[in-house]
């Protein structure tokens, strides 16, 4: 699979665990990364905690839960109830998360799924179940910016920044595809800002000492700490860092840190054009460096 291409992540909810793993090394060549669940409640975890999964695949027949597994007991309702739980993981996590049906049991359940789902049949070569999956996948306005931008992502990928704040990333992107360079869609840069500060807490790069009373870190501290110059926390005690920090690098923390401050006093609609852009380019540079400094240094 290419570095330069950003694999499609999906899911597979099977209760034939086999069958998952051998259909995992056939999407592997497509540059599909399958993870798998035997059940759906188990599926739904996966999917509301893995928040890379661009797609559902599944079963027509399935368990609901480990207790059905125990009992050998399967559901024909599992793709309308899981249809059910992906729409609201979507709106609940603003996602865009596709999803078919893959079935050994295409006459028996064809009808009811007729209109409400793409359905495959699992006894027959999956090339056009993959090519359906890359094709809906491609579709996505978040998917385009994480292929587009694929570099930028390896920090969530990581967990150098917590996945949990990638949607953030995502809207700065969207915002600078579609152009939107109003007030708003500059906040959401602070906050990841902030959060690559956490990260770097999380690895033990940045003192935690400089967490404020919210437990949000204090930007000024974590930005005049990483340019490598001394830094009082709150109860004196001075920290300096020993590590290699670019001097490029010292440069975008402190341009990102007076710029996502300096534009507080506007309304959300007013335009920042140049700020918009110059900052997101910035960021992008920023969080395509972190990967690398993590591996130099804290991996």
């Amino acid at each position: 699979m290419s570095k330069k291409e950003r694999p499609i992540y999906a899911l597979i909810i099977d209760d034939k665990q086999d069958y998952c793993d051998a259909l995992a090394g056939s999407a592997r060549a497509e540059r599909i990364l399958l993870k798998s669940a035997t059940n759906l409640e188990d599926g739904i975890e996966v999917l509301k905690n893995d928040k890379k999964i661009d797609f559902v695949i599944l079963d027509g027949k399935c368990f609901v839960n480990a207790d059905m597994e125990t009992s050998g007991s399967t559901s024909n309702n599992i793709p309308h109830r899981a249809k059910d739980e992906i729409v609201k993981i979507n709106n609940e996590q603003n996602r865009e998360i596709s999803f078919c049906v893959n079935t050994g049991f295409v006459d028996d359940l064809q009808e009811s799924f007729e209109g409400i789902f793409e359905v495959f049949d699992k006894d027959k070569d999956s090339t056009d179940l993959f090519s359906h999956i890359k094709r809906e996948v491609a579709q996505s306005p978040t998917y385009k910016v994480k292929k587009k931008y694929h570099e930028c992502f390896e920090v969530f990928d990581l967990g150098i920044i917590d996945p949990v704040h990638e949607p953030l990333f995502i809207d700065i992107l969207l915002s600078l595809e579609q152009s939107d360079f109003r007030k708003k869609n500059f906040s959401p840069m602070r906050d990841l800002l902030e959060a690559s500060f956490l990260g770097l807490m999380d690895m033990g790069c940045i003192p935690s000492s400089f967490l404020n009373q919210k437990g949000k870190p204090t930007l000024e501290w974590c930005a005049r700490y990483m340019e490598q110059r001394s830094t009082n926390d709150l109860e004196g005690n001075t920290f300096t860092l020993n590590v290699l920090v670019p001097q490029e690098m010292k440069s975008a923390i402190r341009k990102l840190k007076e710029a996502t401050s300096a534009y507080s006093h506007l309304n959300d609609s007013d335009i920042i054009k140049y700020p918009f852009l110059s900052n997101a380019f910035l960021l992008m540079e920023y969080l395509t460096w972190l990967p690398d400094f993590y591996r130099a240094n804290y991996e």
